[in-house]
């Protein structure tokens, strides 16, 4: 198994930060409409990212994981990935 192969299936957690810039409405619909949940599950993912700072939306692999970091990071949003 080559390194390339075993790095793309590697786990990462995609990161939501908290930025004090983007309106709280606005980021829980845009992680609603990026991840296809409800604007609830959304609503609760953004109020922790607000008050702890970050909330972790998902772990997954790396290609899906730079593919949603770089959707959210379209609608204005703060978004980091790390090794799971």
């Amino acid at each position: 198994m080559s390194t390339t192969t075993t790095e793309s299936l590697r786990q990462y957690k995609v990161i939501l930060h908290n930025d004090n810039v983007t309106y709280f409405v606005q980021a829980a619909c845009a992680v609603s409409l990026t991840m296809n949940w409800l604007l609830y599950k959304a609503h609760q993912y953004v109020e922790e990212a607000q008050s702890n700072g970050q909330s972790v939306l998902c772990i997954i692999h790396l290609e899906r994981a730079e593919h949603l970091q770089q959707l959210l990071e379209d609608e204005y949003l703060t978004v980091t990935l790390e090794a799971a």
